[in-house]
């Protein structure tokens, strides 16, 4: 079923001591309704499940950099089975919409670009979850298309649309606004935080050099109602305002009638917020 408006949601991962489980009540008060998960969920798996209540996730599968393999590493054959086995297992529990996929990245396998790409799409035809695929960084424009092309060819409609991620176009040299508008009958995802000129530092809003209103005023053009994930990682609790403005401003754009609601909602809760993370 097709959004009314925008989702905006966060990426939720363990952070200074807090599970996501924890953090899901403070996510709560803020009135967040979705959220962007990963493997390490399932080291809670029933906590979580109990806590969730209404709120939708997406899921987004290992990469390389952080788990040290993904869906297209042949030697981790085991480790993929396994989380396969999870996701349609626990989708409903979990709340899960859809799943976030990379194309296939540098690792330490010497496989083929073919051989890694049609491992990838053997093993998402065994998810029973819809599929976006993410730009990352590096990777030419053009070129990202013509393997979403391929990946669409091989699976049909279980690829949902691609995952739109602004910074990952940005740091690649590319300006973010032009590559949305190239493909905006494609997205149904997004990944938004600030960032440094050549590196995805997942910062709050105004706090690195993306050009976050130009985007968010684009988006909002094209009146977007797919999932927007604030990919933001706060160093520590002092950053609590910062990421709490970053959903503001996202709602100021994309949900306005959300915006004043949460705004007048933060009026009397903001202390309640402030405890919860102290």
């Amino acid at each position: 079923m097709l959004n009314r408006t925008a989702v905006i949601g966060v990426t939720l991962d363990h952070f200074d001591g807090f599970t996501p489980s924890t953090l899901l009540g403070g996510l709560k008060i803020l009135g967040i309704e979705f959220v962007e998960i990963s493997h390490s969920i399932f080291n809670e798996l029933e906590v979580f499940s109990e806590k969730l209540g209404s709120i939708t996730t997406g899921f987004h599968l290992p990469i390389v950099h952080e788990t040290g393999w993904d869906m297209s590493c042949t030697a981790h054959k085991n480790e993929i089975n396994d989380l396969i086995d999870k996701l349609n297992q626990n989708k409903e529990k979990l709340n899960i919409h859809h799943v976030i996929c990379h194309p296939p990245e540098k690792n330490k396998e010497n496989n083929s670009i073919e051989t890694s790409e049609k491992f990838l799409f053997d093993n998402l035809k065994r998810l029973d979850l819809p599929v976006y695929m993410e730009n990352t960084p590096h990777y030419h424009p053009e070129k990202f298309i013509e393997f979403f092309s391929r990946a669409k060819k091989q699976l049909g409609d279980k690829i949902a649309g691609v995952c739109y991620d602004a910074p990952h176009f940005f740091i690649s040299g590319y300006d973010p606004v032009e590559e949305y508008q190239k493909m905006t009958d494609k997205i149904g995802c997004i990944h938004l935080s600030d960032c440094e000129k050549n590196k995805d530092v997942h910062l709050p809003f105004d706090s690195g050099i993306l050009p976050v209103n130009k985007i968010l005023k684009t988006i909002r053009h094209t009146k977007f109602k797919g999932f927007v994930t604030l990919e933001i990682l706060p160093h520590s609790l002092k950053d609590l305002d910062a990421y709490i403005n970053s959903y503001m401003k996202t709602l100021h754009y994309l949900n306005y009638k959300k915006y004043i609601y949460t705004k007048i909602r933060l009026i009397f809760l903001s202390p309640l917020i402030k405890k919860f993370f102290n």
